[in-house]
């Protein structure tokens, strides 16, 4: 979606009282994430895989058998996506050096602040 042309009129505030949508959001819809939650609650026929019986499951559950199916199968992206979801992202460190002589007492605080993060 191409964003409008930015004018004084998008740059000044909307006076108390002032509607500058007024074919916005109806009254009443609801949020995308609601109704996704409504449908990964829905109970599907799904394959335990513990007694691979046929139960009902959550859709929720099916997508995540499905993940971890995917995961088993050598999808790196699967195993990825259960590793973060487990173990939360790893964080990226990049370390760099150097040849700046800083005296001792700036070299405790950037230290000390360093630790603090």
């Amino acid at each position: 979606m191409a964003r409008k042309a930015t004018t004084p009129q998008n740059l000044i505030p909307a006076k108390k009282g002032e509607v500058r949508n007024p074919n916005g959001r109806p009254v009443g819809s609801k949020n995308r994430s609601t109704v996704l939650e409504k449908w990964l609650y829905c109970k599907v026929d799904g394959l335990d895989p513990e007694t691979k019986e046929v139960v009902k499951i959550t859709q929720e559950d099916a997508i995540m058998l499905a993940l971890i199916e995917k995961a088993k199968g050598g999808d790196v992206q699967a195993i990825k996506e259960i590793q973060d979801t487990l173990h939360g992202k790893l964080k990226e460190v990049t370390e760099t050096k150097t040849d700046i002589s800083v005296n001792k007492e700036l070299e405790q605080l950037l230290d000390a602040w360093i630790t603090q993060k």
